[in-house]
């Protein structure tokens, strides 16, 4: 006698409307806690940034300060290597004959070729002190700093420690934003003067086995 099959119905009920909200609802809310933990950590790594006030980011810079800015990094290159080659710091004048900007005023923008450069020689560092001598108001005052590390004596504010112990020299940017501001020395940071440093700058870290004090005075 044949076998009769047997089958079994099976009703699978749609997911009604309230579930379907809690499961969107609930993937939402775990979005939000992702983004939320993401922003959070974000202040957190603003806050090791060792800032002083004398400190100021390049990402505050404007047009005119940025070109200034961006005219002393390309330049560094070639400072060190005159330094090198002739055993002494290079003054303005030959900056402008070898063609680098920003002392070589013909290759700045046309807004830029009224600075006029000054050089003071230190010995252990020098500083290259500019600023503008043209009728036209809101131009920073500019100055480089570039300091050798092997020296004996380094100018304040400068890390109590090398950044490399290879490094020979260390490069400092300053600005003022008044036209015509003069020269003053080793105290840039108390007439005003600000140190421009990029958020990765190693004098904005202090090492968890150092104290604040130990890197800058």
């Amino acid at each position: 006698m044949p076998q009769t099959a047997t089958y079994r119905e099976v009703v699978v009920r749609p997911m009604s409307s309230w579930r379907e909200a809690a499961w969107v609802l609930g993937i939402i809310a775990i979005l939000g806690l992702l983004v939320s933990g993401r922003i959070l950590m974000l202040p957190e790594q603003e806050s090791k940034l060792f800032m002083r006030s004398y400190h100021r980011l390049d990402t505050s810079l404007n047009d005119t300060e940025r070109t200034i800015y961006q005219a002393f990094l390309s330049a560094q290159n070639d400072l060190l290597l005159l330094w090198e080659t002739k055993g002494e710091w290079p003054d303005v004048e030959l900056l402008d004959e070898e063609g680098i900007p920003p002392f070589a005023r013909d290759l700045m923008p046309g807004a830029l070729q009224g600075y006029n450069w000054k050089t003071y020689d230190r010995g252990p560092w020098v500083d290259y002190h500019g600023v503008n001598i043209q009728e036209e108001d809101n131009m920073p005052s500019a100055l480089l700093r570039i300091i050798n590390l092997h020296a004996d004596f380094h100018p304040h504010p400068h890390p109590g420690k090398d950044y490399d112990p290879n490094q020979k020299a260390a490069i400092q940017i300053w600005m003022h934003p008044a036209d015509r501001q003069k020269y003053a020395g080793m105290q840039l940071a108390e007439y005003g003067w600000s140190w421009i440093v990029s958020p990765d700058d190693p004098v904005l870290t202090v090492p968890d086995n150092k104290k604040a004090s130990d890197i800058l005075p």
